[in-house]
């Protein structure tokens, strides 16, 4: 009878050990899985930036490309053109 008490007091011990360690490894995985939404959320923020960066370049070098083209165009015709509300280009 008392073998089987000892053995029923080992078994709670190891069980509320093991829950303990079970809570722990959970708080530890939560704030993990914190710490990574945080992270990607900044990359996130970070990957619009860029393409917003890259969105801005891309229209800018598109505009001096077409200017270039316009001012070599209008340079070789002898035809110096009104300067546009459009574009930005200084021709002189």
């Amino acid at each position: 009878m008392q073998a089987s008490f000892e053995a029923e007091a080992r078994g709670k011990a190891d069980f509320v050990r093991t829950k303990k360690k079970l809570e722990q490894d959970i708080n530890e995985l939560e704030i993990a899985l914190d710490a990574a939404n945080r992270g990607r959320a900044e990359s996130d923020k970070n990957v619009k930036k860029l393409q917003q960066q890259i969105s801005e370049i891309h229209q800018v070098i598109t505009g001096r490309r077409v200017c270039v083209l316009d001012e070599a165009v209008f340079r070789n015709c002898g035809v110096y053109p009104i300067i546009s509300t459009i574009t930005t280009c200084s021709w002189t």
